[in-house]
């Protein structure tokens, strides 16, 4: 079963000054992952890759179909992350002055608290090192920790 599915994923920009062509930066992108796959997206600069991933959650529109366990994926941001779909960004985009626990917290407000709370204690199991650091400051922490604390949320 795909988990997530990808059909004819297009985006196009529109002109930015007149007698510009728009410019496609996606043209009919098909992509399967399966579940339990890890997949990585490469590409050289203006390849598509943050397009596709801004279109994945909902940050620009996108043309095409894409499916999440078999189900039409959501145009709207908030309705995307309730579904379980989230984008980590290069930069961290931790809360410093938060400890661990108050980050991965934050990063469940659109669930309820006893979902939040299940979804923590999954991640201290596979994190263990943040259930050790629970209450440090995030920003105190080393690059690759801030790191697992960000994937986590």
């Amino acid at each position: 079963m795909s988990a997530l599915f990808f059909q004819s994923v297009s985006k196009t920009y529109p002109p930015r000054s007149a007698g510009v062509q728009p410019f496609k930066a996606l043209d009919r992108v098909t992509l399967e992952v399966q579940e339990g796959e890890f997949f990585g997206l490469l590409g050289p600069n203006g390849a598509g890759k943050t397009t596709l991933l801004k279109a994945l959650n909902g940050l620009i529109p996108r043309q095409g179909e894409v499916l999440l366990n078999r189900e039409e994926l959501p145009e709207k941001t908030h309705e995307i992350v309730r579904g379980g779909v989230v984008l980590v960004a290069e930069g961290r985009q931790l809360f410093g002055q938060m400890t661990v626990l108050e980050n991965l917290e934050l990063g469940g407000w659109l669930v309820n608290k006893s979902e939040r709370l299940r979804r923590i204690e999954q991640v201290f199991g596979d994190f263990p090192k943040l259930k050790e650091r629970a209450n440090q400051l995030a920003g105190t922490m080393s690059g690759g920790e801030q790191q697992m604390v960000a994937v986590a949320r």
